[in-house]
C-alpha cells in the first residue's frame, strides 16, 4: 500500500513519490521511465554512535528541557541537526517522531562503514558449521574434541586480523552453497571484500605456518588465557597433517608437552593428543626402519620402534581407560550410536574418538609388523578394529545434519585412514631388492576394502540377538544347521517371523528432527534391534539381506517398479531380494506392506500362492504397457481379495543385481521426494500370526489417524487418533514403539501432523 509506513512493497523512491510501483528489481519500471534513479527496496539504516558524554546527558525529544528522556524510535530519514550542533525543536505531533543526540565526532568512521550484513554473513557460518547450528557445550570441547570457534566468537569483535579471517571462512562456506539469503549476503559483500575468497581458499591448509607462529612465541607463551586453549585446541590438527607428511612433529619436544600447563590442569583431550603428537615421529622412525639394508642397523630400529609402540600403547590405553572410568557403565565407543536429543553434543564426540581411532590405527599397524615374535603385542591390538570403528565415524561426520563442522573434522582422519590403507602407497613397505636382502617384508594390514565388506555383515553377537527379537526358536548354531538341511523352510519361517516383528513404517521422514533414512547395515541393525522400529523396503530388505548372508544363504538385491492405479508405473524406486536355493531363484520381499508376500516365491512364470488369507498372489513373466519395445520381460507381481477379484499388478522387479550406489540413489527419491507416498503419510504395519508362530492370518495397520486390525475378510478399526498424543501413545501400544521427545517434536509443522481438530493437515 502507497504512503502507509511498514506495509509498503514499493521501492524508497516511489514511496516518496507515492507513485505506484512495478517491483522490478535491482530498480523499478516507474524510475527507469521517469529517468530517476532507483532508491532499492531496503530501508536506510540510522547510526547512533553512543559516548559516555551523550549517556550521560540523555536523550533530548523535539527540543525539551535538558534532562533524561526515554528515546523513541527513529524514522529513517528524518534526523537533523542545525550547524552548531543542537538539536532543532520539532513538535512531537508535527509528524514521526525523531531521536535527537549531541553531536559528537567520530573517531572509528568504521562504526558507520561496516555492512550489516557482515554479521548476518557471520551469522549464515555459525549456522552451517555448527551441527543444527548450536554452538559446542563447553564440557565437551574441554573433554573430549578440539574446537577454535569459541575463541574465535569472542575475540573477532576485538582484533580485525582475527576478525577478517573469520570472514574468510564465512565467505568461503557461502560460496560453496549460494542460495536463498546466501546468495544475497555473497552478492553485497563481493564488491568490498572479493579477494578474501582466494585468501579463504588457502585457509584450510595454514597448519604448519600456524606451527611456526606458535614455535616463535616458545611454550611459555601459552600457559594461559585463550593462547593456552588456542594451542591446545590446535595441537591434533598439525599432528594430523604432520602424520600425512610423515615428519616428527616439533611439539613432541617435553617442554612443548609440559611448560603450556604450569597453570591450567590436563584434561582428558589433552592426555589423548599428547599421545597422538608423538605418532608423527614414530611413523618418520618407522619409514627409516622400512628403508634400511643393512641388517644391524635395521635390527636396532626395529627395537627403537617398538619400545615406541609399547610407550604409546601404555598411554594410549591410559587414555581409554580414564574415559571408561568417566562413563560409569557407558563404553565410550558407545558415542557412535546417534542421539537426537543432543546433536552438537553426538557429533562433537565423534569427533573425539575419531582421534582415538586415527591414533590406534596407525600406532597398531605399526606396532604389529615391527613386533615380529609377536610377544609384546597386546589383545588389542588390531589395527583393522580401529579402522572399522573410524569408518564408523566418519560415516556420522559426514551426514549433512553434523554441519560444517563434521565435514571439515572428518577429512584428515580420512586422508589417514586412506594413506594407511595403502592407497597413497606410503605406508606399505617397500619390498626388498633381491640383490640386497632375500627376506620378504610384509606391509601394513588395513584396506579400505576389507573394512566396506566387513560393515556389510552381522557379527555372530547380531545374529543372535535378532533371532532373539524375532523370537525365533533355537540359538544360532541351531537356525545354521537349519539353513543347511532345509533351507526353504527355514527362509520361510525367518520371513514370516520377520514380518511379525519388524514392522514397515514410515515414521523416521515424520518424527525426526532430520528425516534422514539411512542403509548402512550398522545402524539398520541399531534401528530394527535396538530400536525396535523397521522402515520402508530399502531398509527393511537391506537389513533382511544382511541378516540371511550372515546366516549362509546366497542372495543379491534387485529393483522394482510400482504400479499406481491409474498413474501406472513408477520409476525405480523398490528393492526386492533374490535368494537362490538349489540352483532357483526365490522372491524374498519384507517390505512391500499390506499386499506383500509373506512367503519366498520361486521366479515361475504364472506361479501362484496364498500371501494373508484370503488375498492370493501371483507371479506372471511379461512385457509392462508402458514399455516401447514388447520383448522386454519384467517379473510382475499381481494380487486378488478374493477367488472371484480380478488380478491388481503390484509391481515389477528386474533379476539384474542392483547394487548399494543404486538404492542409494533411490532411497534419496523415496525419502525426499513431496510425491513419494512415504513422505506424505504416517503409517506402521506388521503381520498378525497365529498362535503356532508359523502362519500368517491378519494384519495390524496404523495409517494416518485410525489403527485397523485385519483378520481373514474380516477388517475393523480398533481405534481412530484425533491428536499426536493418541497417535504417539497407539504407536507404543500396537507396535511397542516409544518415541523419544525429540522425534515426537519433529513432526510438528509438518503436513502430516494431526491436529486438534482430528484429521490431520
Amino acid at each position: 500500500m502507497v504512503g502507509v509506513p511498514g506495509r509498503s512493497r514499493a521501492c524508497l523512491t516511489c514511496r516518496a513519490r507515492r507513485k505506484g510501483c512495478t517491483r522490478e528489481r535491482p530498480a523499478c519500471a516507474q524510475c527507469l521511465n521517469a529517468g530517476l534513479q532507483c532508491g532499492g527496496y531496503d530501508a536506510p539504516r540510522i547510526f547512533v554512535v553512543s559516548t559516555p558524554q551523550n549517556r550521560r546527558s540523555g536523550y533530548s525529544v523535539s527540543g525539551s528541557a535538558a534532562g533524561r528522556s526515554a528515546p523513541t524510535r527513529p524514522t529513517a530519514g528524518r534526523a537533523s541537526a542545525s550547524a552548531s550542533g543542537a538539536p532543532s525543536s520539532v513538535s512531537p505531533f508535527s509528524g514521526p517522531t525523531v531521536l535527537r543526540t549531541a553531536a559528537v565526532p567520530i573517531s572509528d568512521p568504521h562504526l558507520l562503514t561496516q555492512p550489516a550484513t557482515e554479521q548476518r554473513c557471520f551469522d549464515l557460518f555459525w549456522e552451517a558449521y555448527f551441527p543444527s547450528g548450536a554452538p559446542i557445550p563447553q564440557f565437551v570441547v574441554r573433554s573430549y574434541t578440539c574446537t577454535w570457534t569459541e575463541t574465535a566468537r569472542r575475540l573477532c569483535g576485538q582484533d580485525d586480523a582475527l576478525r577478517y579471517a573469520l570472514w574468510a571462512n564465512c565467505l568461503l562456506t557461502i560460496a560453496s552453497g549460494r542460495t536463498g539469503g546466501q546468495q544475497q549476503v555473497l552478492g553485497a559483500l563481493s564488491e568490498h571484500e572479493a579477494g578474501l575468497l582466494d585468501q579463504a581458499q588457502r585457509w584450510r591448509q595454514h597448519h604448519f605456518g600456524e606451527l611456526a607462529l606458535l614455535l616463535s612465541r616458545r611454550p611459555e607463551a601459552h600457559t594461559s588465557g585463550d593462547a593456552h586453549y588456542v594451542f591446545t585446541d590446535e595441537r591434533a590438527e598439525m599432528a594430523l597433517s604432520a602424520l600425512l607428511s610423515r615428519k616428527q612433529l616439533p611439539l613432541e619436544d617435553p617442554e612443548w608437552k609440559s611448560v603450556p600447563w604450569r597453570e591450567i590442569p590436563r584434561d582428558l583431550k589433552d592426555v589423548l593428543v599428547d599421545v597422538l603428537v608423538d605418532v608423527p615421529g614414530l611413523v618418520e622412525r618407522y619409514d627409516k626402519f622400512a628403508s634400511c639394508t643393512d641388517a644391524s642397523n635395521r635390527e636396532a630400529l626395529r627395537r627403537e620402534v617398538l619400545e615406541r609402540c609399547q610407550r604409546l600403547d601404555s598411554g594410549l590405553s591410559g587414555w581409554f581407560d580414564a574415559v571408561r572410568a568417566l562413563a560409569a557403565n557407558t563404553p565410550p565407543s558407545d558415542c557412535l550410536k546417534c542421539d537426537e536429543d543432543q546433536p552438537v553434543v553426538h557429533v562433537a564426540r565423534v569427533v573425539g574418538m575419531g582421534l582415538y581411532y586415527t591414533t590406534a590405527m596407525v600406532l597398531y599397524s605399526i606396532f604389529r609388523i615391527v613386533d615380529t615374535s609377536q610377544e609384546s603385542l597386546p589383545a588389542h591390538a588390531d589395527p583393522e578394529l580401529y579402522a572399522t570403528k573410524l569408518a564408523d565415524a566418519i560415516d556420522i561426520l559426514l551426514k549433512p545434519w553434523a554441519g560444517l563442522y563434521g565435514r571439515q573434522s572428518a577429512a584428515l582422519p580420512l586422508a589417514v585412514a586412506l594413506d594407511c590403507s595403502g592407497q597413497h602407497r606410503r605406508m606399505e613397505l617397500p619390498r626388498p631388492d633381491s640383490r640386497t636382502s632375500s627376506q620378504a617384508t610384509p606391509s601394513i594390514p588395513c584396506s579400505l576394502t576389507t573394512i566396506t565388506i566387513t560393515m556389510a555383515a552381522y557379527t555372530d553377537d547380531q545374529l543372535s540377538a535378532y533371532l532373539r527379537h524375532i523370537s525365533f526358536p533355537g540359538d544360532l548354531p541351531t537356525v545354521r544347521e537349519c539353513v543347511s538341511s532345509d533351507p526353504l523352510g527355514t527362509l520361510t519361517a525367518l520371513q514370516r517371523r520377520h514380518m511379525a516383528r519388524v514392522p514397515f513404517e514410515s515414521l523416521s521422514l515424520h518424527y525426526s528432527r532430520y528425516r534422514e533414512v539411512s542403509l548402512h547395515p550398522q545402524e539398520l541393525f541399531e534401528k530394527v534391534v535396538g530400536r525396535g522400529r523397521g522402515g520402508y523396503c530399502m531398509e527393511v530388505n537391506t537389513f533382511f539381506a544382511t541378516i540371511l548372508r550372515g546366516l549362509g544363504y546366497t542372495l543379491y538385491s534387485a529393483g522394482g517398479r510400482v504400479n499406481i492405479p491409474v498413474i501406472g508405473y513408477t520409476g525405480w524406486d523398490h528393492m526386492v531380494n533374490l535368494v537362490t536355493i538349489s540352483g532357483t531363484k526365490y522372491l524374498v520381499d519384507v517390505g512391500f506392506g499390506s499386499n506383500g508376500a509373506t512367503q519366498p516365491v520361486p521366479l515361475r512364470d504364472g506361479y501362484e500362492f496364498t500371501c494373508v488369507a484370503p488375498t492370493r498372489g501371483r507371479l506372471r513373466y511379461q512385457a509392462l504397457d508402458d514399455h516401447t519395445d514388447k520383448s522386454q520381460r519384467l517379473w510382475v507381481y499381481a494380487t486378488r481379495e478374493s477367488p472371484e477379484g480380478e488380478w491388481t499388478d503390484r509391481y515389477a522387479f528386474t533379476e539384474i543385481e542392483f547394487l548399494p550406489g543404486d538404492f542409494e540413489v533411490m532411497n534419496l527419491r523415496t525419502s525426499t521426494s513431496p510425491r513419494s507416498f512415504f513422505v506424505q503419510s504416517v503409517m506402521c504395519m506388521w503381520t498378525v500370526l497365529d498362535e503356532s508362530g508359523e502362519t500368517p492370518v491378519g494384519l495390524m495397520i496404523l495409517h494416518r489417524d485410525y489403527v485397523k486390525r485385519r483378520v481373514g475378510e474380516k477388517t475393523e478399526v480398533v481405534e481412530e487418533l484425533k491428536t499426536e498424543e493418541d497417535r504417539v501413545a497407539a504407536l507404543e501400544k500396537y507396535f511397542g514403539i516409544k518415541l523419544s521427545v525429540a522425534e515426537q517434536n519433529g513432526i510438528r509443522g509438518l503436513a502430516s501432523e494431526l491436529r486438534f481438530n482430528g484429521g490431520h493437515a
